[in-house]
């Protein structure tokens, strides 16, 4: 394979357009020559026809010297927010073992491309946030609030939080702070001028199997982090928390473990109703790997 997509592409806010990352011979070697960003592109869902977001860097193009991979559009869909992720070598007794990416530092750019403005970035934490943080990613845009929300966790079972902050970064801020979770997976429903409400994912700390795997028990909030309420009566299996359009419904993945906790034996979809706080289960044939979302259907 000459190219491939790395992470996963975004929606604009109006549905007419996908953004997404390429990276040019993604089977090799990630410090090799011939491993790279191979540019941002936005495609029209309409009509298939894309083109590349010229990014510059000190005059320069980015493309094949940074790697960007896009994360949101703004409300208005005129910007759209990308991330960096490094290449880092993973060395251990001296060798190198292999290789791995992490968020880096979040920018915004033009759609059309042009110089990208930073707005965060991990070292921005310090004092702050987790020692060491190797998650900083799940990025969401809280529309009536001009904001970004977003997961930090660190290198730590304490460390793990959701932050909140600006588009051009002021007001960081975090907004959970549970010392029994490490909250993530955030998920935000909002309605006209209404308070937005965001889902997350509590995972246990201490080195439990929910600290393992990105796993826990469900739990809603206003935008702010207030009024936090448990949806659901476990603490382990539970990831991926979706709400419906209509925000009638938050639908997630849910895993059976073997009897050591260790692997994940099968998933399934389950679908809490606000109406009544009853939990409804959809299961299929084949082993489900994920949920992709809600779409708005006529079966009739």
């Amino acid at each position: 394979m000459e190219l491939g997509i790395y992470g996963t592409p975004v929606w604009s806010n109006d549905s007419l357009k996908v953004a997404y990352e390429l990276i040019s011979n993604p089977e090799t070697d990630p410090f090799s020559g011939n491993f790279r960003d191979a540019g941002i592109f936005i495609v029209n869902v309409d009509t298939a026809e894309s083109y590349e977001v010229e990014i510059e860097a000190a005059g320069a193009s980015a493309r094949s010297t940074l790697f960007l991979n896009p994360v949101a559009f703004s409300p208005d869909d005129e910007t759209v927010f990308i991330v960096s992720h490094p290449y880092y070598e993973k060395i251990e007794e001296g060798e190198v073992m292999g290789y791995y990416t992490q968020n880096d530092t979040l920018y915004s750019v033009g759609v059309g491309g042009g110089n990208p403005a930073r707005i965060l970035g991990v070292e921005d934490f310090g004092g702050i946030g987790p020692e060491i943080i190797t998650s900083f990613d799940n990025f969401k845009i809280i529309r009536n609030e001009s904001k970004l929300l977003f997961q930090v966790l660190g290198d730590f079972e304490e460390d793990g939080d959701l932050w909140v902050c600006s588009f051009d970064g002021s007001g960081l801020e975090k907004i959970t702070e549970d010392e029994q979770l490490r909250e993530q997976q955030p998920c935000v429903y909002e309605a006209g001028d209404s308070t937005g409400k965001v889902a997350y994912i509590g995972a246990l700390r201490y080195g439990t199997i929910g600290y393992q795997l990105p796993s826990g028990g469900v739990f809603i909030a206003s935008v702010d982090g207030t009024g936090t309420e448990k949806l659901t009566d476990y603490e382990l299996g539970a990831s991926n928390p979706i709400f419906s359009t209509d925000g009638k419904f938050l639908t997630f993945l849910f895993s059976n473990f073997d009897e050591n906790l260790t692997y994940v034996t099968d998933n399934v979809v389950r679908v809490y109703d606000f109406s009544n706080g009853n939990i409804s289960e959809v299961k299929a044939e084949g082993y489900i790997f994920d949920i992709a979302g809600w779409v708005i259907a006529d079966w009739s």
